[in-house]
């Protein structure tokens, strides 16, 4: 588990909204580069004119175009990777935080000599600054994804009398909130089975590579909605479905049938061609207003409003779009 530091300044706002982090697809400068070390389970301190809030990579970076809300100068084509955040109401003045953890001895940290912020966009933080404002706020962190881990080596370009041991601690115990239903949630779609069918695909595999996938986003439930297994999760599969629902390029309409959502190219069209036109094998009365939810966020990606239309209920009117690719 490593712990990111990322400026955001005027993106903050869009990259909350769409749960993400972005930038250009770089090797140089290397607060861009970090991007691409980033793992499911690393923890980030979210700073713009304050520290505004503490989240948790829960999907590796991937190429994607760049969001809305960040800069139009820079490329097209950069790197996105999926975070929760826990936004605080009050932004900690950097003054606040002690100078000792401000340091500039921290490699490819987010710190000069001045003990103030560098310029750039992902710098490397510690277990150390990540307590504290998780301290300093109070409250639970966010929640942490299943599996978590981190680290890695640095490579080429390491200061002075670093190597590729690691001298620190391995095991960090972290405080923080995990999905307390999960467990629960998966026995109620596969119980004792070892194979499964996907309900986007429709392919019988192993329960192994099957995941109990959250229609409506997780983030976005009640807690009412959390606990009703009968509308709220699906089986979809690790080999492409899971990501192309959890990303939205794919949704389901109000006819319960698999719709294309956006623009995709080469390979990864090919790969949702063969999906489009399938009846979803979890739709269903329960499941359809999630679904009708899903379809109406990842509109945005120019799916036709006809197939919007039909998936929401009577009488709802034009969704709101939140989600942007």
């Amino acid at each position: 588990m490593a712990v990111w530091w990322v400026n955001q300044g005027s993106t903050f706002a869009a990259s909350v909204k769409q749960e993400l982090l972005w930038s250009p697809d770089s090797a140089v400068p290397s607060h861009w580069r970090h991007m691409r070390e980033v793992q499911v389970g690393d923890l980030v301190i979210h700073y713009a004119q304050g520290v505004r809030a503490l989240g948790v990579v829960i999907a590796d970076a991937r190429g994607w175009p760049r969001p809305k809300g960040f800069n139009s100068d820079w490329d097209d084509a950069g790197l996105m990777v999926r975070v929760d955040y826990r936004v605080f109401d009050d932004p900690i003045p950097l003054a606040e935080m002690p100078v000792e953890l401000r340091t500039d001895q921290i490699f490819e940290g987010p710190f000069n000599k001045n003990h103030g912020v560098k310029q750039g966009y992902l710098w490397a933080a510690t277990t150390e600054i990540y307590d504290w404002v998780l301290e300093r706020v109070g409250g639970p962190a966010p929640a942490a994804a299943d599996g978590s881990s981190g680290g890695g080596s640095t490579g080429p370009g390491q200061p002075e009398g670093q190597t590729h041991h690691y001298s620190g601690t391995v095991d960090v115990v972290f405080e923080g909130v995990a999905r307390g239903e999960q467990a629960a949630l998966r026995r109620f779609l596969f119980g004792t089975a070892t194979v499964a069918e996907c309900a986007v695909c429709g392919r019988l595999l192993p329960v192994s590579l099957l995941r109990a996938a959250h229609i409506k986003r997780r983030s976005a439930c009640s807690d009412d909605e959390r606990r009703d297994f009968r509308a709220v999760a699906m089986p979809a599969c690790v080999l492409g479905c899971d990501a192309l629902f959890e990303l939205g390029w794919i949704s389901v309409d109000g006819a319960g049938v698999v719709v294309a959502v956006g623009e995709l190219s080469g390979d990864a069209e090919a790969a949702r061609a063969l999906l489009i036109g399938r009846t979803c094998k979890a739709f269903s009365d329960w499941t359809a207003p999630h679904f009708a939810w899903h379809l109406s966020k990842a509109s945005d990606s120019g799916l036709s409003p006809e197939l919007v239309a039909m998936a929401l209920p009577e009488g709802a009117g034009s969704p709101e779009v939140e989600l942007a690719r």
